[in-house]
């Protein structure tokens, strides 16, 4: 309750759930009492406190990317670059299941790439790039004798984070539900208004934007966050580092995902191209229509202890909601039931005035408050 009364004058600090971030630690590997000591490296990302050696971010693949390869056979809409292997032709898909073993075949063949580049990278480092001062004050490197670069430390890890959760969410359950379920459009069609970033079509675009949301306690939807959660963490952590590890799955923005939206084409969830993508683990803006706890729900679906190094959920309040006891002690016990429904991290942001009064002005931009 004393954390959530600071939030009536600034929107700080995060809460991170020690429950959760020690269970991932464990699981990949660390003893329990190492997992105790651990600390956050960058923003909210789980490691050993000086007996790790291993990059927590910096190598990405993005949900959505993946799903626009799985519609154009293995090839991106704006580059047109065959990257990824030949699913089929989507035209001819006559199930859901068989677009999403389409996507999750790309997604495997992105994390593959992502991991082999670190591997090079990881690999120049420990012939040329040894770094004796360091290693001397990580755990393990002493006893054995080898320098951090070279697999010396306690413990050794990779990471590959995941982008637009959210985003990718939302398109296969708008794709589920009017491609497959209502009929009301073909895969060949969609993938027409798609590229043409839904000019002339904008009817359609309001039906899928309209659609099943992920963030509203839908545990249809749910469901394939979950899936793809799981999935992804699955195949990333199966990839072993040249170090003697394995690699770590992350679902983190740092705050790039508005950047990382100019680079994708229009989505089936009727995202424009160009506009931002689904901000870290969070539900599209404006998806969550209702309420904080409908999205708490949908967000504790997911096994987050299965991603090694760390999510960032985001969520905005009213400024109002905390300006009495009760609306704090309110706060307090969503906090407190997400993370004991395994919730790792929650940011909270106070909407002020100025917010409103916008919202006010232009309702169509706020649908989720």
């Amino acid at each position: 309750r004393q954390v959530l009364a600071i939030h009536r004058q600034t929107s700080s600090p995060a809460f991170i759930n020690d429950d959760t971030a020690i269970a991932a630690l464990v699981r990949d590997g660390y003893t329990l009492a190492d997992a105790r000591q651990y600390c956050l490296v960058g923003c909210v990302e789980p490691s050993g406190n000086g007996d790790t050696y291993g990059a927590t971010g910096g190598t990405k693949v993005y949900f959505p990317t993946a799903l626009d390869m799985a519609l154009q056979r293995g090839r991106t809409t704006f580059f047109g670059n065959p990257d990824g292997p030949d699913t089929g032709d989507a035209d001819s898909f006559t199930s859901f299941e068989e677009l999403l073993r389409a996507f999750f075949a790309q997604l495997d063949a992105m994390v593959g790439i992502a991991t082999r580049a670190c591997d090079l990278r990881d690999d120049i480092w420990k012939r040329r790039f040894h770094n004796p001062l360091i290693s001397s004050t990580i755990d393990g490197c002493i006893e054995s004798g080898r320098d951090m670069t070279a697999g010396g430390a306690r413990y050794n890890f990779g990471s590959v984070g995941g982008g637009g959760l959210g985003t990718v969410v939302d398109s296969l359950a708008a794709i589920r539900a009017l491609v497959f379920e209502q009929r009301a459009t073909t895969l060949g069609e969609l993938r027409a208004v798609l590229a043409c970033n839904f000019r002339g079509h904008e009817t359609l675009r309001r039906r899928l934007l309209d659609g099943p949301r992920f963030g509203n306690d839908d545990a249809h939807v749910d469901e394939l966050a979950r899936d793809i959660v799981a999935r992804f963490c699955a195949m990333v952590s199966a990839r072993p580092t040249i170090n003697g590890g394995h690699y770590k799955a992350s679902l983190i923005s740092y705050g790039l995902n508005v950047y990382e939206g100019a680079l994708e084409p229009a989505s089936a969830d009727g995202r424009h191209a160009g506009e931002p993508l689904s901000n870290s683990m969070s539900p599209s803006n404006g998806a969550e229509r209702r309420g904080p706890t409908a999205m708490l729900n949908s967000l504790s679906r997911i096994d987050q202890t299965a991603i090694g190094y760390g999510n960032s959920l985001n969520m905005r309040l009213p400024i109002g909601l905390l300006a009495s006891d009760k609306g704090v002690q309110s706060a307090a016990c969503l906090v407190r039931t997400y993370f004991d429904k395994g919730g790792f991290h929650l940011q909270l942001n106070a909407i002020d005035t100025a917010t409103l009064r916008a919202a006010q002005e232009r309702p169509q931009d706020f649908s989720d408050l």
